[in-house]
């Protein structure tokens, strides 16, 4: 599991971009300024750092000049969090080794393609050349790796559509529907989430059990099923809890969802 250090003065920031990292399987550490934030990161070396600029008594580009200098520290991937975007503030940042800039407010994309491309880029690096050697050095042993939970087990779904995260649980979702390269995601409370995922993507990630494609535009949670009704042409129609309009079934899902039904003692013609 990659470990992230976030150096972040504004609690509420610092916070926001720990859960959005933490959800999407990362070990977060975090430090509320430079001067802890150094100390914390010669101690863990972490696989990368998040750093705002403007901190108190010891500010980001200090810390990145310090990283830079620290053997321990240099090679690890450094982005700045700042909410200035004055062209000599990048340019400074950029001279003293930054790996990449994210601007406040920003948008949970930007910060996860910030991170995956550099952890990428230095997981590249790293197995292209030979690691060093220490001599006389004592390792802390590693704290133990949370592991990754199956999709399965998972009980909530991250969308990253906004400047913020969306979090809501699986099995609220009553079904999702495909527009193109997005999908929308309709909730028990009435919500549309909008992302850019495929159903395919949605179908492969979410349970089974529960999950069932019934057309190339529909996947649907059985727990919202209220009724399914014969249609036009041997097709059915599946109705929803609370959903006005019925969703069409293709009949080449029909084998598929009549053995669902059996298996949770249901009858697909009611």
């Amino acid at each position: 599991m990659k470990t992230i250090m976030i150096m972040e003065d504004d609690p509420a920031v610092r916070e926001n971009m720990q859960f959005l990292l933490e959800e999407l399987g990362y070990e977060v550490v975090t430090a509320v300024d430079g001067r802890e934030g150094l100390r914390v990161a010669e101690e863990i070396v972490p696989d990368m750092i998040l750093c705002d600029i403007m901190m108190p008594q010891v500010d980001g580009y200090q810390v990145l000049e310090k990283v830079r200098a620290n053997s321990e520290l240099s090679g690890v991937p450094f982005v700045f969090l700042t909410a200035k975007s004055e062209l000599t503030d990048m340019r400074r940042g950029m001279q003293l080794g930054a790996d990449d800039f994210i601007m406040k407010p920003y948008k949970a994309e930007e910060v996860l393609m910030a991170v995956q491309s550099l952890l990428k880029k230095k997981g590249n690096a790293a197995a292209s050349t030979p690691p060093p050697v220490h001599h006389s050095t004592i390792i802390p042993a590693p704290a133990p790796a949370r592991e990754a939970r199956p999709v399965e087990h998972r009980e909530h779904e991250l969308i990253l559509s906004g400047a913020t995260p969306d979090i809501f649980k699986i099995a609220d979702i009553k079904y999702i529907n495909a527009e193109e390269e997005y999908s929308v995601v309709h909730t028990r409370d009435g919500k549309r989430h909008v992302v850019r995922r495929l159903l395919k993507e949605w179908e492969e990630q979410l349970p089974t059990a529960s999950f069932l494609r019934i057309h190339r535009s529909f996947l649907i949670n059985l727990n919202f099923v209220s009724k399914i009704e014969k249609w036009f042409n041997n097709s059915y129609r599946v109705f929803l809890k609370d959903v006005e309009v019925p969703l069409v079934m293709s009949r080449r899902y029909t084998a598929l969802l009549k053995s669902k039904m059996k298996d949770r003692n249901e009858s697909l013609d009611r």
